[in-house]
């Protein structure tokens, strides 16, 4: 099999390039920063030199491979809203970039990667695939386009686009470098007092107001 992969220089794309390598699978990596991609190297995957944004790249990547697995994002909780275009751009525009692309491409099968965040504040009910959130009260805007982009994938498959998407939890161990990593470390060696969202009630973090 020859697998599309974007976010191959993170942590969960990272760990999948290496299980599809392992396993004898034919891999191309979305790079946006060559100088990051020395572990992919090795592993010898191919490089697509882009990003997010490069809509050329993209369609370059995609082309001859069987499956693409959509793991890239900008993962960041408290940015400015200077920064809420770049992160609207990445997460749900390139979302459809990496997902039309394919399905034009006539890839076989699209995985993406959401995340249980879209469901947002539950108030404790426990929740499946099933459950649908109002579109409002988000908790960060991190959060907001990760719904966003769930809806596409979403209305992409409803017209009968061959995608599965995954919502994985707090993904975090050896090698994590993202914030959940970072703060998971801080608190283990007792370095962070901290609580996370005691009191959730929906309401937006003011970093991201």
């Amino acid at each position: 099999m020859k697998a599309f992969v974007t976010g191959a220089t993170g942590f969960i794309g990272g760990k999948l390039a290496e299980r599809l390598r392992a396993r004898g699978d034919d891999v191309v990596a979305l790079v946006r920063s060559p100088r990051k991609a020395d572990r992919l190297r090795e592993l010898g995957c191919q490089m697509a030199e882009g990003d997010l944004g490069d809509e050329g790249a993209i369609r370059a990547g995609v082309s001859g491979c069987d499956a693409v697995f959509h793991v890239g994002a900008v993962y960041k909780v408290g940015v400015r809203a200077s920064e809420h275009p770049a992160m609207y751009d990445a997460n749900v525009e390139g979302t459809k970039r990496v997902m039309d692309a394919a399905t034009d491409a006539g890839v076989a099968r699209i995985v993406y990667v959401s995340t249980n965040g879209i469901n947002g504040n539950t108030h404790g009910q426990i929740v499946d695939e099933t459950f649908a959130r109002p579109p409002e009260e988000f908790l960060s805007y991190y959060e907001e386009t990760k719904y966003l982009a769930h809806q596409e994938a979403k209305a992409r498959i409803e017209r009968g686009a061959p995608i599965l998407i995954a919502q994985p939890g707090g993904v975090y161990g050896p090698g994590d470098t993202s914030q959940l990593g970072i703060f998971i470390d801080q608190v283990r060696k007792g370095r962070m007092p901290v609580k996370v969202f005691p009191e959730a009630a929906g309401a937006r973090q003011g970093a991201d107001r």
